[in-house]
This record gives structure tokens, sequence and C-alpha cells, in this order.
């Protein structure tokens, strides 16, 4: 098992892709490691870097809880880009951001 806090703060896109990738080719990963990562990148919500299983968000609520859940709790169509759905805030995790209107 490997576990990396902030991917995107420690590698280049490029590389943390690969890494990501390789823990997914079961021929690479025949030992079935587990990679475990958190990331502010949006650019791994690619169905060609990760599966809707692999993927989990994470809000907070009014009382300051934190609310951990998958992406397979969603509905979500094939054909759908997981970084729009996300960026448009259909899964939920967008960030609360106040005191930043002038």
């Amino acid at each position: 098992m490997l576990i990396i806090d902030q991917l995107d703060r420690s590698l280049h896109s490029e590389i943390s892709t690969y890494l990501i990738k390789e823990f997914n080719d079961k021929a690479a990963n025949q030992n079935n490691a587990q990679l475990i990562v958190t990331t502010h990148d949006t650019t791994f919500l690619d169905r060609d870097i990760v599966n809707q299983d692999q993927v989990w968000l994470m809000e907070k609520d009014s009382n300051n809880s934190t609310k951990l859940y998958s992406l397979l709790d969603f509905k979500i169509r094939e054909d759908e880009s997981l970084q729009k759905g996300y960026l448009k805030g259909r899964y939920g995790a967008v960030p609360f951001v106040s005191g930043l209107d002038s």
C-alpha cells in the first residue's frame, strides 16, 4: 500500500498519471498493491485514469462534520465527463468560498 497526501503538490501531473495507471495495470501491479491519494487536481477525474469506484469525495456539512462518499453513489452515464460533472457541482464536495465577494 502506498499513501500520498496531496499528490498534485508532490509530483508533476504526467508522473502522477503514470503512477495511477501503473497501480491500475494488473500486469504491472501483480501483487495487487493499493494506492491511496488525496488531491485537488480534477484532471485525474478521467475514465482513462480512474474508475468511478475508485473516486471518493469529502464534503463538510453546516456542523463542520465531514462526509465521505463514493462516486458510485451517483448514476453517471458512461459518456459523461467525471471532471465536468464534479466542476459543475453535480457530485457535491464543492468548497464553500465566503468573504471573496467585493
